[in-house]
């Protein structure tokens, strides 16, 4: 038992034994991948959808000690963001966001991919990624800005999208189709990953940890196709949410 102590206490002393705490406090922001919409248990949050599955929980679960205020809510725009930045306190040790799809249409795209042809996804996701690379920039640079000036001690993550869809198999929806979104989904990542080294905040790419496991992945999809509720259609199932967290501790905590 001796020995025992004695080792808990020097893993403690060099920092394994367990996960550190933000303990200035974690503010979770952003649009319906933050707050869960897709992994069930809202709560009261109303139209927010914040999910006690959501990543944002789930990193708090594994870090005593660690308080958080969930700020992120369905349908979140960068203007929203803006607004829920003006709850984070200076003292605050971290902030995550995910932000721009609905800036961008995310809905809309996949309505129309979903209802129509190929040809028809592809010129709307066209459309969508022709705003992502000029529009959304300075509207992610406001964003990130705010929330370095309201924390600059904090460590900021600009957690990305996954894609939404395996590249084989058949499942329902068009190889075009397929295609056409995931390209919007690489080009969101591309400009996040600039914008976020730009501001001086860490980008958390999470397509990797949703690879074999999207819609119409011969895996355990970590992804709603089309859900009832409709709401949560092309959301993170519970299991993508714990995705999502796993990609977030390995940056946090690597």
């Amino acid at each position: 038992m001796a020995i025992r102590t004695l080792l808990l206490a020097f893993l403690l002393i060099i920092g394994l034994a367990a996960p550190a705490s933000a303990a200035g406090g974690y503010f979770a922001l952003g649009d319906s991948y933050s707050s869960g919409l897709g992994a069930g248990k809202y709560g009261t949050s109303g139209k927010c959808k914040r999910s006690v599955n959501a990543y944002p929980q789930l990193w708090v679960n594994e870090h005593a000690g660690t308080s958080l205020t969930f700020l992120a809510c369905s349908g979140a725009t960068t203007a929203d963001v803006l607004k829920q930045a003006d709850s984070i306190k200076p003292s605050a040790s971290l902030v995550t966001l995910s932000v721009g799809g609905t800036d961008a249409g995310f809905s809309d795209v996949m309505v129309t991919c979903v209802l129509n042809s190929a040809q028809a996804c592809a010129n709307r996701v066209g459309v969508a990624r022709k705003f992502i690379t000029e529009t959304l920039p300075g509207r992610l640079d406001a964003a990130l800005a705010k929330i370095k000036a309201k924390a600059p001690n904090a460590r900021v993550f600009l957690v990305g999208y996954p894609r939404l869809f395996a590249d084989g198999g058949s499942c329902g929806f068009s190889a075009g189709m397929r295609k056409a979104v995931n390209a919007g989904a690489d080009t969101m990542a591309a400009v996040e990953a600039e914008r976020a080294a730009k501001a001086g905040v860490t980008f958390v790419d999470v397509r990797p940890a949703f690879t074999g496991h999207n819609v119409c992945a011969a895996g355990s999809q970590y992804l709603h196709g089309v859900a009832s509720p409709l709401e949560e259609s092309f959301h993170p199932t519970k299991a993508g949410q714990f995705g999502y967290f796993r990609a977030l501790a390995m940056v946090t905590d690597g």
